[in-house]
């Protein structure tokens, strides 16, 4: 997944101004004729220039239609000229006498030229997109921005957009449905106080639609995007080639603003009307960002024995997905008190080995090794490919993790010793052992608890690696005298291992949970 989110934003938002592009890409649509009465107004003065439709990357283009406004005075004056097709960078033309140093600019939706759409803008409840991965169709649904254009010379300005309003790019995918899985509809609603939709005054001085008086009527809490009949790839698909998301893209405008989400998407399975439900707790969704939202459609979840599930009579997805709300992290140095990602780019060598802080509940209440083996080695380990959890709060969604029994139901569990009789504690080894694939049958999932696979961060690197792969576990024990390393649990398909696989050092990022070991 993308963090990009997804992950993301998740604690999950990626610039819209952040973009690139080739010599080959970068072009200039005049769509009309310089004269010495005409003031050129170009869009685009730098390589981070912004446009009006996207791409997945957050990309943005100048759309065929799209027309800007300068304001003069008290007037806001339309340009002479439109885009005509999609283009990177737009020279905009207006008549008149233009000596000001800079003028304000704003956008306020395709194809929009009169001077009443100067001063408003409408994010629709209704959004239409007809083909996948096509984001055109934002300028029609809500789409706006401003700028403040800078004079380079006689009769030329530059100005880079700047957009206002927030962007939802939705790609869902399946979990082995039986039979082609086909996306109608998506729609979005909130339960929080801020609105998703609406009619908007809009100026030079609109930094966030959210600011801005609404004056829209009816539910304003609601947006949908009808499609053309996409067919939805497979987890599988996608995991081989992320390129099958391009099949089932879709684009949607929102207000910016404290959302809590959901998704209900529309889909038929093999022909058959089905409606899967994904809800996401609160969070801001900022002007000017887009965010990656990457829901699995499947039937039947189990929570893993760390939250309640909800599951409708019909065995439909409600909420169920398993929420580790990792926004914020619990990726630790070995023995740090404070995430990884705040401390890796400071610490020195092994700083954890001599100030590590087992005193913290964070670390106390963590299974020390001993236990960790007797999960490892008598706790029936199961990799499974199919359960789906979050690491973001449900915008993304991941499978890969391991079942493992709760110690309650593992004979002779204790943390005195290994169940060879040794203390790891005093006495450390690495143990390995081949585990199978799938999970637990129905009626024994309750005397399991789930694991999933957030992998780790490597020495003193801000990426993260092997997302719903490995699944990375301190315990709470160093390993034996050796300074530099200390003991875990780790899983991933195939094999478990419980000690100081290929000796972990304490500076690698790995996942601290110890209320999840049950």
């Amino acid at each position: 997944m993308k963090r990009k989110n997804l992950f993301l934003m998740f604690g999950f938002g990626v610039a819209l101004l952040l973009c690139s592009c080739s010599q080959d890409e970068v072009e200039n649509n005049e769509g009309g004729t310089a004269a010495q009465s005409v003031v050129c107004f170009s869009a685009g003065s730098s390589a981070e220039a912004t446009r009006t439709s996207m791409d997945p990357d957050g990309t943005f283009y100048w759309t065929s239609g799209d027309y800007v406004f300068v304001k003069k005075g008290s007037d806001y004056i339309p340009s002479d000229n439109a885009a005509t097709s999609r283009v990177l960078r737009q020279n905009f033309y207006l008549l008149g006498t233009f000596d000001d140093p800079t003028y304000p600019v704003v956008y306020t939706g395709n194809g929009k030229n009169q001077a009443s759409d100067a001063t408003s803008v409408e994010i629709k409840a209704l959004q239409n997109q007809t083909d996948a991965n096509d984001a055109t169709h934002i300028g029609t649904d809500g789409d706006c921005g401003n700028a403040t254009a800078t004079k380079t010379g006689t009769g030329s300005y530059t100005f880079d957009i700047k957009h206002r309003a927030a962007y939802l790019i939705i790609t869902p995918r399946h979990n082995n449905l039986p039979g082609d899985v086909v996306l109608k509809s998506v729609t979005v609603t909130t339960s929080g106080t801020d609105n998703l939709c609406g009619t908007y005054t809009f100026s030079e001085n609109t930094a966030s639609l959210k600011d801005e008086t609404n004056s829209g009527t009816g539910n304003l809490k609601t947006v949908s995007l009808t499609v053309g009949d996409w067919k939805v790839p497979t987890v599988d698909e996608v995991n081989a080639d992320a390129n099958k998301f391009d099949q089932v893209r879709g684009y949607m405008v929102i207000q910016p603003g404290t959302h809590t989400l959901e998704f209900t998407y529309e889909v038929t399975v093999a022909g058959t009307p089905r409606t899967f439900v994904k809800n996401v707790a609160a969070r801001e969704f900022l002007a000017g960002y887009y965010t990656n939202v990457k829901h699995i459609l499947s039937d039947g979840l189990f929570n893993g024995g760390h939250q309640d599930s909800s599951l409708d009579p019909a065995g439909e997805i409600n909420d169920d997905a398993l929420n580790y709300n990792f926004v914020n992290g619990q990726y630790y140095q070995w023995g740090a008190t404070d995430t990884y990602l705040n401390t890796y780019q400071t610490n020195d060598y092994d700083k954890t080995t001599v100030n590590a802080d087992l005193t913290d509940p964070m670390w106390s209440q963590l299974p020390n090794v001993n236990e960790m083996a007797w999960y490892m080695l008598h706790g029936d380990v199961r990799w499974d490919a199919t359960t789906i959890w979050s690491p973001d709060n449900g915008l993304t969604e991941c499978t890969g993790g391991a079942w493992i029994l709760k110690k309650q139901y593992i004979s002779g569990f204790n943390a005195t010793t290994d169940p060879y009789g040794r203390d790891l504690v005093t006495s450390p080894t690495t143990y390995f052992k081949s585990i199978p694939t799938g999970k637990p049958a129905d009626s024994e999932i309750n005397k399991y608890f789930f694991l999933p696979a957030l992998g780790c961060y490597n020495l003193g690197n801000a990426t993260l690696n092997q997302l719903g792969n490995w699944c990375d576990y301190w315990s709470r024990s160093p390993y034996g005298t050796k300074t530099s390393f200390a003991s875990g649990l780790g899983i991933q398909r195939g094999g478990a291992w419980v000690g100081s696989r290929e000796l972990w050092y304490r500076r690698l990022g790995f996942v601290v949970a110890p209320t999840w070991f049950k």
